[in-house]
């Protein structure tokens, strides 16, 4: 998965992955965004705010469920092979669901 420099770039990465287009009203969408932009920028919620363009209360609810599931955990990011040619996409897409608080991410790790 390359870089990717503005919240546009991102947006299209989120597009191309999920083979949908991207919906900023979308709460997966939004929880792909922050989460992608989490592991280039790490996870301060009011720095990913300003660099995604969600709103703080966003950005705040997704960390909250990104901490519950064990994805940010101590300041580190704990994401799946999202760089698997063969199941890196779904690797993305369960660990955003996470973040949107759809699903829980469970594990020795995170208990």
């Amino acid at each position: 998965m390359s870089k990717c420099v503005t919240a546009e770039e991102r947006q299209r990465l989120i597009s191309e992955i999920t083979e949908a287009p991207y919906d900023a009203g979308d709460s997966f969408d939004q929880a792909a965004l922050f989460l992608l932009t989490a592991v280039e920028i790490g996870t301060d919620t009011e720095a990913l705010a300003n660099s995604t363009g969600l709103p703080i209360s966003v950005c705040e609810e997704c960390d909250r469920h990104a901490h519950v599931s064990g994805i940010f955990l101590n300041e580190e990011i704990y994401v799946g092979d999202w760089l698997d040619p063969e199941t890196g996409a779904i690797a993305f897409m369960l660990d955003a669901m996470c973040v949107a608080g759809l699903m829980e991410r469970t594990s020795e790790a995170t208990q």
